[in-house]
């Protein structure tokens, strides 16, 4: 694949990231240079105290189907570990990862991520949504997602030489 021949630089591929198929169809043999990705985030099944499902809420978009949910967090970090493992297996030595999440999925993401070896946070980009309108002096915004990026190496010190 040329990295520089338009033809062949993009490619959307519906696969699952868990399974080494569609990494063979995006990248054959070669190696991706940085992992951009929005897996499904951190978002646990309702349920009520006693245990029993919640019922929907209505007209909620994030209960709308498909929507992958988790029992547990240790569940989301195994469904994580399975498709990080697989994917950073297809990257270069010094790719970086930029991984969306919501906030109940970052420490699992940065504790897998830390164990396949990217222990350095450079950054986060936070998107905050509007709240609705209630009152005319206030416009206030609330975390909705945030995408970690993170590398394998600290970022270098700026000034030096």
């Amino acid at each position: 694949m040329n990295p520089h021949d338009e033809s062949e630089s993009f490619r959307c591929v519906r696969a699952d990231a868990r399974e080494p198929e569609g990494y063979r169809r995006v990248l054959g043999e070669a190696k991706a240079a940085f992992l951009h990705t929005d897996p499904p985030y951190c978002l646990l099944t309702r349920r009520r105290k006693g245990g029993d499902l919640r019922d929907p809420r209505a007209h909620k978009k994030i209960d709308r189907d498909p929507i992958v949910r988790f029992e547990t967090v240790r569940d989301y970090r195994a469904f994580t570990e399975a498709w990080m493992t697989r994917a950073v297996a297809h990257l270069t030595p010094d790719a970086p990862l930029a991984i969306w999440t919501n906030l109940l999925g970052k420490e699992p993401i940065l504790a897998v991520a830390r164990s396949l070896g990217y222990g350095h946070l450079r950054g986060e980009f936070v998107w905050g949504k509007r709240t609705t309108d209630k009152n005319a002096n206030e416009q206030l915004l609330r975390v909705y997602e945030v995408a970690l990026v993170l590398s394998r190496t600290p970022a270098p010190v700026r000034g030096a030489t």
